[in-house]
């Protein structure tokens, strides 16, 4: 299933400072609002619940956060899929506002009638946006760095939530 949210293929953003260390099988999300490690606490035991969490990896549930750079490292089993918006669920649910998730990728690009897509060894499919994805050879195995925005994430669930219900009418 191709996701319809905006999701940005990044090659100008790798020599930035604010660039997270991305491993494979980790999403590193960027959140506001935690200070301090009780709010640690909570954003953890929320996302723990999440399935296909490595869970030998960060204090044995597999997920860090970090206080001071307000960011949240989840590892994945391998090969296992994710979806971003439930962890952006997740972590609005437990008080926070997710800004943007980083996940480092392997697969290939194709073209469809929706356009430029990059398809994961995982399964996923996400649309490149921006010139830069145009220049790169069809079907050539790559490892990508992807960005994935809370707000087109959020925005994209209200119009997917929104045709449904004037479907239903």
């Amino acid at each position: 299933m191709l996701h319809s949210v905006l999701v940005a293929l990044i090659f100008a953003l790798a020599a930035a400072a604010d660039l997270p260390e991305l491993k494979r099988h980790q999403v590193v999300v960027q959140v506001h609002g935690i200070v301090c490690s009780f709010c640690a606490h909570g954003a953890e035991k929320s996302l723990r619940r999440l399935p296909d969490l490595n869970k030998e990896l960060f204090g044995a549930d597999g997920i860090l956060v970090d206080i001071a750079t307000h960011r949240i490292t989840i590892s994945m089993q391998p090969d296992k899929y994710l979806p971003v918006a439930l962890i952006f669920s997740k972590i609005r649910k437990a008080g926070y506002d997710p800004i943007i998730a980083y996940l480092r990728l392997a697969g290939s690009l194709t073209r469809s009638a929706q356009g430029l897509q990059f398809k994961a060894l995982s399964g996923q499919r996400f649309r490149l946006l921006g010139k830069a994805a145009e220049t790169l050879p069809l079907g050539a195995e790559l490892e990508v760095v992807v960005a994935i925005d809370a707000a087109a994430v959020a925005a994209a669930q209200t119009a997917m939530m929104t045709a449904v219900y004037q479907r239903k009418l």
